[in-house]
């Protein structure tokens, strides 16, 4: 992103979670205030991958 610098912390070990993949399993984040990588050297078949939104209510 323009402007944004990388901060080192954000890859730290305690900030980071390396899932391993089981059939049948769902992982959710929040793009909004996560960074997200993916290393697919390792993935056989076919991985499906669904965007959500949710839509805020201000009362």
């Amino acid at each position: 992103m323009p402007g944004h610098t990388a901060r080192p912390d954000r890859s730290r070990p305690d900030n980071v979670l390396a899932h391993r993949w089981a059939p049948g399993d769902v992982v959710l984040w929040d793009n909004a205030c996560v960074l997200h990588r993916a290393d697919h050297s390792a993935v056989v078949g076919d991985r499906v991958m669904h965007r959500g939104m949710v839509a805020s209510h201000v009362a």
